[in-house]
């Protein structure tokens, strides 16, 4: 198994992390991220092992999919061998009652759960920018016509560099999906959580129990879409998802305009002397 996990390496390492970073990889070492932080070698004896440069963490193949998937030793054994053509029907990894990503991420430890969050924002591509419009990836392409099917461009707004398109696990359906994620900052800046929306591959939420989601710490932390210049109003414009922050954004709304990613959150926010809020709540959202 050993050796065929190796032989394959860059075609699951590619079904594990996504597109990989063309333009940091080279022949045998395939990076990952915007910065290249995961970099798997396929080629030589070495093939099949990967090195995180942000941790320093490394190890085979069988220990990403751990670390990325939240699997057991016994779940990700499996599924490389089902990767691999190493499964048979008596062998074939059961499916375990459904449950969602996010009853996962809530047994890890707070801390945890942030930092794989910020894995994802490097992993992730954004969704504008002059190389990325010219040359977009099959998932920003996906991401960029759900937005389009709400009214939402690029052509009169520059998207937030905190709005991405992600590859993301279901664990009910056990597949991929692309995702639009837009990722949280708390108070000092630093990333601590993402609300995601899974689609299909038309740019339609995808046909899942739960196509919206959110992991890491949302509580107290906000998605930034635009940011007042000097000559604005000290007015803070708090929708309750990026969809609707974007809608509002396009309109021509000029100012600081940030999303909740949930009603529940909306109370968190803390204003600075002086500064006015306005709340534009979605039609269905009640304010506790």
């Amino acid at each position: 198994m050993r050796d065929a996990i190796a032989y394959r390496a860059e075609t699951i390492a590619c079904d594990l992390l996504g597109d990989p970073n063309k333009r940091l990889s080279r022949y045998g070492k395939i990076r990952w991220g915007d910065t290249g932080k995961i970099q798997v070698t396929t080629e030589g004896k070495y093939a099949g092992k990967w090195y995180d440069f942000s941790t320093g963490e490394k190890g085979d193949l069988l220990s990403l999919f751990k670390r990325e998937r939240g699997y057991s030793f016994f779940e990700a054994k499996e599924y490389l061998k089902s990767m691999v053509g190493m499964s048979n029907i008596s062998q074939r990894y059961q499916r375990p009652p459904k449950t969602d990503d996010s009853q996962q991420y809530t047994q890890q430890p707070e801390s945890v759960k942030i930092a794989n969050v910020q894995n994802l924002y490097e992993r992730s591509s954004r969704i504008h920018g002059y190389e990325i419009d010219t040359s977009p990836s099959a998932e920003v392409e996906i991401v960029k016509k759900y937005l389009e099917n709400r009214g939402i461009t690029f052509d009169k707004s520059t998207a937030s560099s905190d709005l991405k398109a992600s590859i993301l696990f279901d664990t009910q359906t056990r597949e991929n999906y692309t995702a639009f994620t837009a990722f949280a900052r708390n108070s000092k800046g630093e990333i601590t959580g993402v609300q995601a929306v899974y689609l299909n591959l038309a740019g339609d939420k995808a046909n899942i129990s739960i196509n919206r989601r959110s992991f890491g710490k949302i509580s107290g932390s906000f998605i930034t879409i635009a940011k007042r210049n000097a000559n604005d109003l000290n007015i803070t414009i708090i929708a309750e998802g990026a969809e609707t922050a974007l809608s509002l954004q396009q309109s021509g709304i000029k100012g600081n305009i940030i999303a909740s990613a949930g009603i529940s959150n909306l109370r968190n926010y803390s204003p600075f002397s002086g500064e006015k809020i306005i709340i534009a709540a979605d039609n269905d959202s009640k304010i506790l």
